[in-house]
């Protein structure tokens, strides 16, 4: 398992110095989500929403085998541009340094 913590000191785009350095704090009560992929991308107001859907049976009553398989939305982040282009620049460094850069296919899956 692979884990990367991004940066503390960003630079400050306003005077190009370092700023001061931030302080993480782990909430162990934190929820966690799963969701099979990121379905929508939506900027409005200077925000980007990601819509995280995830495959889920429908096998609800009157259904039959094979049951079908439905894209259920699970959540959405909703960050500010900066952040959106901090996750967009982390993650993509994140996969490059494990091997799963672009062309790469998941040896898990």
């Amino acid at each position: 398992m692979a884990a990367k913590k991004r940066d503390a000191t960003p630079i400050s785009t306003d005077t190009g110095k370092a700023r001061p350095e931030v302080t993480y704090i782990e909430d162990v009560n934190a929820p966690e989500l799963y969701a099979d992929d990121a379905a929508y991308f939506f900027l409005k107001n200077g925000n980007i929403a990601i819509t995280l859907v995830s495959g889920r049976i429908d096998a609800g009553p009157g259904k039959t085998a094979p049951f079908p398989v439905r894209r259920v939305v699970v959540s959405r982040v909703i960050l500010p541009t900066r952040g959106a282009q901090g996750l967009a620049v982390g993650l993509y460094e994140f996969l490059v340094g494990c091997g799963l850069g672009p062309n790469k296919s998941n040896p898990n899956n």
